[in-house]
């Protein structure tokens, strides 16, 4: 017997989500490891439905956006600050920000490479306020 056709699975605490921010949207990295770490992903999002989607590609595709480009895959994740892209899913989903926090749980598709996430099953949390010295 050898190990012919078997291939590494990285194993990563936790489940793959996001969170929604002031500071922006945050990929973890379960759902980057999930995903084999890409480089490049489309970003697709179902207004009536209110979901959000993102698809590994490559970089020529049409609609790529650049995603994962650290080169130590330790400590990994994703931070976008894109305010245009923040203020369309706050108007989807008419979340405050000021005051709360969202976390969304995400759905490997592993035949699209994709990962679903749907905004309606997020859990909220208070935001945690900074206290001056």
């Amino acid at each position: 017997m050898n190990l012919e056709g078997f291939k590494p699975v990285v194993l990563i605490a936790g489940a793959p989500y996001i969170s929604v921010t002031q500071n922006g949207i945050s990929f973890n990295k379960s759902c980057l490891a999930k995903m084999d770490f890409p480089s490049d992903i489309i970003f697709m999002i179902n207004e009536e439905k209110k979901m959000i989607a993102i698809q590994k590609c490559n970089p020529e595709d049409e609609n790529a956006t650049a995603f994962f480009r650290k080169s130590s895959k330790k400590n990994a994740y994703v931070r976008w600050n894109n305010q245009d892209l923040l203020s369309t899913i706050l108007n989807l989903m008419a979340w405050n920000l000021d005051e709360k926090t969202y976390k969304i749980d995400g759905q490997y598709i592993p035949e699209e490479n994709a990962m679903i996430f749907d905004l309606n099953k997020a859990s909220e949390s208070d935001v945690k306020s900074k206290k001056s010295i």
